[in-house]
């Protein structure tokens, strides 16, 4: 269901907010069914931890998704932390950035293209062993004569 109110909202940054945390809370919703209320955190406000070392942004998702043993030998959770950004849909021209708008059409784009990017670099690799194959398969016919 696509969101029909947002016209209603005046500025484009409380439009942009009312968004982000929406989807905050649905994706909230959805992780907390599959791993849990307990292990699934909601960020309202910005906050620091390891003394300040690193901050995790308000409205950010932060899920601990199953225990790992870290070098210390001990387990701890592996955290998957799920930052939401909503892209301009205006055109922004400042003095320090040039933003432009993202549609849906330009995602889809953007993947068409990586995809090809990807089969041309698995073809790639694929010549790249078959040479290496044909160039070991000479040295051993080499080494029978």
């Amino acid at each position: 269901m696509r969101y029909t109110d947002l016209m209603e909202i005046k500025s484009e940054n409380e439009r942009k907010n009312t968004v982000r945390k929406r989807i905050c809370e649905l994706l909230k919703t959805k992780l907390s069914e599959e791993f849990g209320s307990e292990f699934t955190r909601l960020l309202l406000y910005d906050i620091y931890v390891n003394e300040g070392e690193s901050k995790i942004p308000s409205n950010t998702i932060i899920v601990d998704v199953g225990d790992v043993i870290a070098k210390d030998g001990f387990p701890r959770g592996a955290l998957c932390q799920i930052e939401i950004t909503v892209k301009n849909w205006n055109d922004t021209l400042t003095a320090k950035t040039n933003r432009a708008a993202v549609t849906l059409e330009d995602v889809d784009e953007g993947i068409q293209i990586a995809e090809e990017l990807a089969q041309k670099k698995a073809e790639n690799e694929r010549i790249k062993k078959e040479n290496k194959l044909k160039q070991i398969q000479k040295q051993r016919d080499k080494k029978k004569k």
